[in-house]
């Protein structure tokens, strides 16, 4: 039970750093399937777990949230709908 504190530890620095290099804006290239996004061309990454789509004008369409596992390859990311 002693090495529990310390996983957590490990797990939150592994978070910390794919945010890291997770954080940014991303083109979208190809989605399945097709036109699920709808307009939505970027999307942008906070280091804050949020997330914005953006239109080709840049003009915000849907704000969520995300999590992050970093122990998966390829890396994945899971988005939170605040939708009922």
């Amino acid at each position: 039970m002693g090495d529990t504190p310390k996983l957590k530890d490990a797990e939150s620095r592994a978070i910390e750093q794919s945010l890291k290099a997770f954080a940014g804006t991303w083109e979208i290239v190809d989605i399945q399937p097709p036109g699920s996004t709808k307009d939505a061309k970027r999307l942008v990454f906070r280091k804050d777990r949020t997330y914005a789509a953006l239109n080709a004008e840049n003009q915000e369409l849907w704000a969520e949230t995300f999590d992050l596992d970093p122990t998966v390859t390829p890396k994945v990311w899971d988005h939170r709908s605040d939708e009922s």
